[in-house]
Formats: C-alpha cells, structure tokens, sequence
C-alpha cells in the first residue's frame, strides 16, 4: 500500500483549490479560498524543501490578507503593494 506523504496531500489540496476558488462568488469567499489554496502550496513547498517556493506562496497568503478588510488601513495598502515587486520578480 502506498502512504502519500504530507507534502503529497498539501500540494494535491492546493492545486485542487486553486482550480475551484475562481468558482466561488463574493469578495471575502474569493480571498478565502485564494488564501487557502496559497497556504497549501506554502506547505506543500515547505515540506519539500523548496524554500523560494515556500516564500512565494507565503506572500500571496500575505497579500490576501491585506487585502481582506472591507475599508483597509493605509499600512494595509502600502504592504500590498509593496509585495508585488517582490511576487514578480
């Protein structure tokens, strides 16, 4: 019997939510699902060993996060965008 490892299940959980969360409606349910789906892959990445990876996916995670209030904060704003330059390059 084969055991898939943790890494295995985080990966297929995120490319499953990625595939599912542009199918959801309303702001705060895209972010959500966005922001789950980012997490998964910062583990997945995590747990291989794929720290660039990792640190990519955990910046997304970042930005939907400040993304997330409804009347965002200025520190909100300037954070989200200054992690752009950082996910394009």
């Amino acid at each position: 019997m084969i055991v898939p490892h943790l890494s295995d299940l985080a990966g297929a959980a995120g490319f499953v939510l990625v595939a599912l969360w542009p199918w959801l409606s309303g702001r705060r349910s895209l972010l959500a699902g966005q922001g789950v789906s980012a997490a998964a892959f910062a583990l997945h990445y995590l747990l291989i060993g794929a720290t660039t990876g990792a640190a990519m996916s955990g910046l997304s995670v970042l930005q939907v996060a400040t993304a997330w209030p409804d009347d965002r904060p200025r520190c909100c704003r300037v954070l989200y965008v200054a992690t752009a330059p950082l996910l394009v390059h």
